[in-house]
């Protein structure tokens, strides 16, 4: 995949910013310090296709609502990534994979 450079992203009000990186283990991450400024989306750079998708929306799904619980975050990143690839949803950084 092409690495995505930092960029800032604004997300229900908030800025953050996303970036691909090596995070051997996890298709993404995300760092939210309370304390602080620093919000961080890392996404995995080894990751493409529907894959990247779903990490994509998964990430963002649990900054929308940290509360939801992995399973129901997993489901609806699930739910997501099927009904935008089956709209034909495709990005040169997303390659054409199933």
């Amino acid at each position: 995949m092409p690495e995505i450079h930092p960029r800032r992203v604004k997300i229900g009000g908030r800025y953050w910013t996303l970036t691909t990186a090596n995070i051997p283990g996890y298709d993404g991450l995300v760092e939210n310090d309370s304390r602080t400024a620093h919000k961080h989306i890392w996404i995995n750079r080894k990751l493409k296709g529907k894959a990247l998708l779903g990490a994509l929306l998964h990430e963002l799904l649990h900054i929308i609502e940290p509360r939801w619980s992995e399973a129901s975050v997993l489901e609806l990143e699930a739910d997501l990534v099927k009904i935008l690839w089956d709209l034909g949803y495709r990005s040169a950084d997303l390659g054409d994979e199933d």
